[in-house]
């Protein structure tokens, strides 16, 4: 390695490829660099005899309290300096080690960096600190994997696969909504044969390219040492979550920093993809599941369409009554509990909510009971939420008032009279307050549709 000002001289002469001239360019340089080694040597003895000499002249023409005193504080500047320098020369030769090496890694990447904390684990303490490790990188994390041929096949296939599209693409030309072509291919009867687009010589020639640039990087990767991007710590915390697949759940959640719960109940499957199914069609937000203990629990929070009459809520206190009227009742929980060998096994299905009636709740846990018998060996989630909301829609229009004396919420709660009365009325007004919020509303006044937000 030269200085800047050496290899500038001689970055702009020709034939720089050849062996001769790079030879004959190496010399020169190092006979350059010597001279300057020279040359800044005897400047440097020159200095030294100077400061020498004037040294003496000034030791013998001053007083010797007032030179002691200057002696000391040059002394201190000089060693000031030369500490200066020796930090100059450091960092100078630092920079010059890292030009000489081959950079193997980016320079901002800290490789004994250690990530934050990023993972829960809840109902286990079978985590240890490798394992730890490894959930901490976050699931956008890829692990390194070695280069084979099967991974050479898949970046072909993938190739392939673009050329596929592109050539077909740019056979059909610009998609148009109200084209035939667009409508025949969203119709659910897929076609008869195969139909593979025609070669495209412009684009047949760089997809060439194109593959045999991809083909020789990954070849010449394969060749190489296969280094992981784990550590010691992370391969055999890796190693162990493999190992205990069956035993521990993972789901990561989306919040500030990526979640994981960690738990090892394992529920059978089919369980597993019905909740996936309700979640799916009543939503996140209506739908809790209570994966903690040995049994998957959860509730399903039924909505109701806004009556067209008004329904009377009441209690009666000794001889006196109270009531309310609404018209929009808040969601029915459908509360279930399922064993092990559920759907084989009948699941615990019942009823919660604030303004329901004890006879209704007796009724619709006889419809309940029909229903698992009914699709004993079957899913029943789903058919259980529609027959409760089916059984309140038709008596809410039939009853027109309910009556909240000794209902299963009050006797659970050890809540009755004007006290659940009120919390009645606080749930309505909530809920009718939430529902208004998330529709949209035409103004009487000017031709303009209003949407509120909460």
């Amino acid at each position: 390695m030269f200085p800047n000002f050496i290899e500038k001289r001689f970055s702009s002469l020709p034939y720089q490829r050849n062996q001769g001239v790079q030879c004959g360019i190496a010399k020169l340089k190092t006979a350059l660099l010597e001279a300057a080694i020279a040359d800044r040597r005897r400047r440097r003895r020159q200095c030294i005899l100077t400061i020498v000499h004037t040294k003496l002249l000034l030791q013998s023409q001053l007083d010797p309290t007032a030179w002691r005193n200057m002696s000391s504080h040059n002394q201190i500047i000089c060693k000031r300096l030369r500490y200066q320098e020796k930090c100059r020369l450091e960092k100078k030769l630092k920079k010059l080690r890292e030009r000489s090496q081959p950079q193997g890694r980016p320079t901002f990447m800290r490789m004994n960096a250690i990530p934050p904390k990023r993972h829960t684990v809840i109902g286990t303490n079978e985590i240890d600190n490798d394992m730890a490790a490894v959930l901490n990188l976050g699931p956008s994390f890829a692990i390194s994997r070695k280069v084979t041929n099967a991974t050479i096949d898949e970046a072909l296939c993938g190739i392939h696969h673009f050329a596929h599209r592109l050539r077909s693409r740019i056979q059909r030309g610009p998609t148009v909504l109200d084209r035939e072509s667009t409508l025949l291919c969203s119709m659910p009867f897929p076609s008869r044969a195969i139909r593979l687009p025609d070669s495209i010589p412009s684009v047949d020639s760089k997809i060439a390219t194109l593959e045999l640039a991809v083909q020789r990087i990954y070849q010449n990767e394969a060749a190489q040492k296969y280094r992981s991007n784990l550590t010691l710590s992370e391969r055999r915390g890796f190693k162990k979550l493999i190992s205990m697949k069956d035993k521990l759940r993972l789901s990561a959640l989306k919040s500030p920093d990526f979640v994981y719960e960690c738990m090892t109940n394992s529920f059978p499957l089919w369980q597993e993809e019905e909740l996936e199914a309700v979640v799916s069609f009543f939503g996140e937000q209506y739908v809790a599941v209570d994966r903690s203990g040995d049994l998957l629990r959860g509730r399903i929070s039924i909505e109701l369409e806004e009556s067209s009459t008004a329904i009377l809520l009441y209690v009666t206190n000794g001889e006196e009554r109270k009531s309310f009227n609404t018209k929009q009742l808040p969601p029915v929980q459908l509360i279930f509990q399922l064993p092990k060998e559920y759907p084989d096994a009948q699941p615990e299905l019942r009823v919660d909510c604030v303004w329901i009636s004890k006879d209704w709740t007796e009724k619709i846990q006889k419809e309940l009971s029909r229903v698992v018998t009914e699709n004993s060996g079957f899913p029943v989630l789903f058919i259980a939420s529609q027959e409760v909301k089916d059984f309140v829609q038709n008596h809410q229009q039939e009853a027109g008032e309910i009556c909240l004396d000794d209902n299963p919420y009050s006797c659970a709660h050890d809540i009755r009279g004007s006290a659940l009365l009120d919390l009645s009325l606080r749930t309505c007004r909530e809920y009718d307050e939430k529902v208004f919020a998330e529709r949209c509303h035409d103004c009487e006044v000017s031709d303009v549709q209003l949407t509120l937000s909460g």
